[in-house]
């Protein structure tokens, strides 16, 4: 029969790998076939995709959050002093109370008036502004980065109210 030169079986010269080829082309198309397990596998390749969006969406909306707590606090404070309710040296201290506590010591406040002697031209001025980085507190995707996060507000003084005679 010549087993020993030629393999009928396989059409192949004994004792080459085509016997093992088949078998491995089997098993693969198998394996291909085989769909247990393919859901875990997407998974796998997904979940750090959603991870990375979902933190990425948290961190954006923590900055917006933040510049909108900057933008009230100064748009209060400042109408406060504007209105002639509370002094100007408070302001500063009253800006901090307000904003979100994670911005700590990374916040800088730059208030300024115009004429302070004449209520009739002086206007208030305020520009709050934070890093990113502090801006929010998860700081994931801002981290290192130069970015900030600024507002200005201006706003005329009031003149005193002074009550007709009558």
């Amino acid at each position: 029969m010549g087993h020993e030169t030629d393999c009928q079986a396989c059409r192949a010269p004994h004792g080459s790998a085509a016997p093992m080829n088949r078998k491995g082309r089997r098993a693969m198309r198998r394996l291909v076939r085989n769909r247990h397990g393919s859901a875990a596998v997407e998974f796998a390749l997904v979940t750090p995709l959603i991870v990375a969006l979902l933190f990425g969406l948290l961190e954006v909306s923590m900055a917006m959050f933040t510049q909108s707590a900057l933008q009230t606090a100064g748009r209060d404070v400042l109408r406060r002093v504007a209105v002639n309710t509370m002094p100007f040296a408070g302001a500063e201290a009253a800006i901090r109370a307000q904003v979100p506590s994670w911005l700590g010591d990374d916040l800088t406040v730059t208030l300024n008036q115009t004429s302070p002697a004449n209520p009739a031209t002086n206007v208030y001025r305020v520009r709050l502004q934070a890093p990113m980085e502090a801006a929010t507190p998860v700081a994931l995707f801002t981290r290192g980065r130069s970015w900030s996060i600024q507002t200005e507000i201006e706003m005329k003084q009031e003149l005193p109210f002074a009550e007709t005679p009558a």
